[in-house]
């Protein structure tokens, strides 16, 4: 079944990671596009079956157009982001940015390859991620959530140093302290 099974990745950064999905996602019997700046690592994998870059200074009301464009064009059975700028990107389409350039489909089929919107927030949430870890049975390290300067010590002097602080809501180790 997953032969038949079309992939659009959707970035707006140029991150050579993600450059790396086309591969794998083929490797398992995709067909990939990619909605991402011209010139990027993504735009020029060889595993890409669609393509309709963008330059990269266009505006993201004009990348959710193209984004309509691409679905009603290449007709993918998923969109997925790419990195957490794409995430990010797709998060507002679902939560109805630009909805008068952006049909219908379009936004059914980011609804359906992301899930809810609520069950999404934790993925976002730096300060969840223990918590999700844990109830799956992964390891992850001790760890205090929203903590004032002094109960940052207290932490740190019970379970010694390194101490990592991480922000919600941020990415690609902004907010990292």
């Amino acid at each position: 079944v997953a032969a038949m099974m079309k992939i659009i990745l959707v970035t707006r950064k140029n991150w050579i990671g993600v450059s790396r999905l086309p591969a794998a996602l083929h490797a398992a019997g995709f067909k990939v596009g990619a909605l991402c700046p011209k010139g990027s690592y993504l735009s020029q994998s060889e595993y890409l079956d669609f393509c309709p870059a963008y330059d990269s200074g266009l505006s993201r009301r004009n990348v959710y157009r193209l984004l309509s464009e691409a679905v009603r064009e290449w007709r993918p059975s998923f969109v997925m982001a790419g990195d957490e700028y794409g995430g990010w990107f797709l998060r507002y389409l679902c939560e109805g940015a630009e909805a008068d350039v952006v049909d219908e489909d379009c936004v059914a089929l980011v609804n359906a390859s992301l899930g809810l919107y609520e069950q999404r927030i934790p993925l976002e949430r730096k300060s969840m991620l223990g918590r999700i870890a844990r109830s799956l049975e992964i390891d992850f390290p001790e760890e205090i959530v929203s903590p004032n300067a002094e109960q940052a010590r207290d932490f740190a002097a019970q379970h010694g140093f390194p101490v990592v602080l991480k922000r919600d809501y941020t990415s690609a180790g902004l907010g990292v302290m």
